[in-house]
């Protein structure tokens, strides 16, 4: 099984956080009839390379949604657009753990999906003013 998935009853955390030291290699998954999606390949500290893992942050999504717009549906140039964006950027990953797989065969029932549940950077990539979003109420 790739190094994407973790096995029922794992020691290790559900959610963590990691700072790249190199640019992500991102690129588009397709699935039809469905919309491209935007995946990540990265390196651990270990040099174990993760692959094909699913980005669910929302912003992240927001923002890969809009630049698709623009390049009127061309997955790969919304995404060099993004990738050059990040160039100048310092990359955190939130890495967590989705939901177990039921419906499928042993020996991996049970196992879960590495994602991307937050993208992170600082400067910050979507240039909001989270100042305003907090209330003092």
């Amino acid at each position: 099984m790739e190094s994407r998935y973790v096995p029922p009853d794992d020691p290790g955390p559900s959610i963590g956080t990691m700072e790249l030291a190199d640019m992500p290699y991102i690129f588009c998954d397709y699935y039809k009839p469905d919309h491209p999606r935007p995946r990540i390949r990265i390196t651990d500290t270990k040099g174990i390379i993760k692959d094909r893992i699913p980005i669910t942050d929302l912003a992240f999504g927001s923002l890969f949604h809009y630049a698709l717009k623009k390049a009127k549906d061309d997955c790969e140039k919304a995404l060099r657009t993004i990738r050059e964006e990040l160039k100048s950027k310092k990359i955190y990953l939130r890495l967590g753990l989705a939901r177990p797989y039921g419906n499928i065969p042993e020996p991996y029932k049970g196992w879960c999906a590495l994602q991307v549940n937050g993208f992170h950077t600082f400067p910050d990539l979507y240039d909001r003013d989270y100042g305003e979003w907090i209330r003092s109420d």
